[in-house]
């Protein structure tokens, strides 16, 4: 049976994480399980521009301004890739950087770990957030143990973000046994095309990935994000992540549910649930401390701009004016204005600096605002100029053209411009800035025509994991057109 999804359920899940770190305003994170640092490439990509004091703007722009990154994994190969795709790029090789290339206002620190997440590592204590993606259902039951006591008991952070399979969808793959509208079941490994076998034969099911040693039904996975939330003074919500492009066709999309399952942990603060972490942590706090190691250290530095006073509103107008005359038009988006590095970097990083100026000029240009949470549509208009708008080239043309007849374009003319536009809307496409998008977007708009390059795709930090050698789950291979078990890539449900 055919189950994909659009976008590729891992790109669907680091949307998710990502979405949620912005939505609460993350700055430090711990990825475990991080294999080939997919998410942390994400995450290295710099902000625009300086975080404001405005706390309105702060809130309508959600932007990640991530401070601290550590990525944990068992796996040396996969590490070794990690360091390299996040360190920082030299300036003769930003071009060719894993993530974003623009102009960085803010440090960050990153650490590489290898070692176990049942070993108690000193550094991870107090961290921010952690995020676990496709981790959870490669452990072992000593392992599986200790994941929430050290997670959540030992390292308490604000927030923990948690994916893994639903086994609850895995009958979407294969038609009901009897014809019948059913949920997978135990016994249904005698009628599964492909798949794995439980490996620890505890039961009957089959699984997606032969690594897997178990995975959840919806209710067991409520139940047991229930009882370890009550455990350690959390508070958690479930959810999940990725709908097949197909319809089912016995009419069961709504009770199969979502291939992803999701959780948000949220910590509880107070002397009470402080007391309860610590005493049921008390234990573990003694655990093994071997074989964690830190295997690199990466600084990423701000840009020199950002210790210089920002350029006089004179100067500032001048560079936009310049900016603008180079083009074919009078009017230019904000946001191609701030990547011009000699803007930016005259703004020092602030772009209130840019804003000010142009509304310090009114009688020069005119900052045109369609959307006050739309920033990247914001439009830049240079008064009193001759040129015209790119969509209203035609307007009273027909005495200056002689292919065209009172202002209408000629249709081989009309054509080139189509052309054009479906161009333009391919780049924006491949320029799709995941690291900015809403939660809840698929589509890509927006922040993805800032123009920065990223690894494979334009994007800011999305780099498809087109291989795995270990680790736990890093392996984002996904299937063409569904089944059990392929390894071929492609944009499919396999993990």
């Amino acid at each position: 049976m055919s189950v994909t999804f659009f976008p590729p359920l891992f790109e669907q899940r680091q949307m998710w994480v990502l979405g949620v770190l912005r939505r609460e305003n993350v700055k430090a994170v711990l990825d475990v399980g991080c294999g080939e640092g997919s998410l942390l490439i994400a995450l290295c990509n710099p902000a625009p521009w300086l975080a404001t004091p405005d706390r309105d703007s702060a809130e309508r722009f959600k932007i990640l301004r991530v401070s601290h990154l550590h990525g944990l994994d068992i796996s040396s190969h996969d590490l070794q890739n990690t360091i390299v795709s996040t360190s920082p790029p030299s300036e003769s090789s930003r071009e060719y950087a894993y993530y974003s290339r623009a102009i960085r206002w803010e440090p960050l620190q990153v650490q590489i770990w290898k070692g176990s997440l049942a070993s108690v590592n000193k550094a991870f204590i107090g961290v921010e957030s952690i995020v676990s993606t496709e981790v959870i259902e490669h452990l072992h039951d000593e392992e599986l143990s200790k994941f929430a006591p050290i997670l959540l008991g030992v390292y308490h952070p604000r927030l923990l973000l948690i994916t893994t399979p639903s086994y609850t969808f895995n009958a979407r793959f294969t038609a009901p046994k009897d014809g019948s509208q059913s949920m997978p079941s135990d016994e249904d490994s005698k009628v599964r095309d492909g798949g794995f076998l439980d490996p620890t034969r505890r039961s009957k099911r089959v699984f997606r990935h032969p690594d897997h040693k178990f995975e959840w039904t919806i209710r067991e996975f409520e139940e047991w994000c229930t009882n370890t939330a009550q455990k350690w003074g959390y508070t958690v919500h479930t959810g999940g992540i990725g709908k097949p492009m197909e319809e089912d066709g016995w009419g069961r999309d709504s009770e199969l549910g979502y291939a992803t399952q999701t959780a948000v942990f949220t910590r509880l603060d107070g002397a009470k649930h402080e007391r309860l972490r610590a005493e049921n942590a008390r234990e573990y706090l003694q655990g093994s401390r071997r074989g964690v190691e830190l295997l690199a250290t990466h600084y990423h530095v701000p840009h020199p701009a950002v210790t210089s006073p920002p350029q006089s509103n004179e100067m500032i107008l001048e560079l936009i004016k310049e900016e603008i005359d180079r083009g074919e038009d009078n009017k230019i988006l904000l946001r191609y204005l701030w990547i011009e590095e000699r803007i930016c970097c005259a703004c020092s990083g602030r772009i209130g600096m840019l804003i000010g100026a142009i509304n310090a000029a009114e009688n020069v240009v005119r900052l045109h605002i369609t959307d006050p949470g739309a920033l990247e549509d914001w439009v830049v208009e240079l008064i009193g100029s001759s040129k015209r708008r790119k969509e209203n080239l035609w307007e009273d043309r027909q005495d200056d053209d002689a292919d065209t007849y009172n202002g209408v374009p000629d249709q081989e003319t009309e054509d080139q411009l189509e052309e054009l536009e479906d161009i333009e809307r391919e780049n924006n496409d491949l320029r799709e800035d995941v690291s900015m998008e809403p939660e809840e977007a698929i589509a890509p708009s927006g922040w993805r025509a800032w123009g920065v390059d990223s690894s494979n795709s334009g994007n800011w930090g999305f780099r498809a994991d087109e291989s795995s050698h270990g680790g736990w789950g890093a392996v984002n291979h996904c299937t063409g057109d569904g089944g059990w078990g392929r390894e071929d890539v492609g944009s499919s449900w396999e993990v």
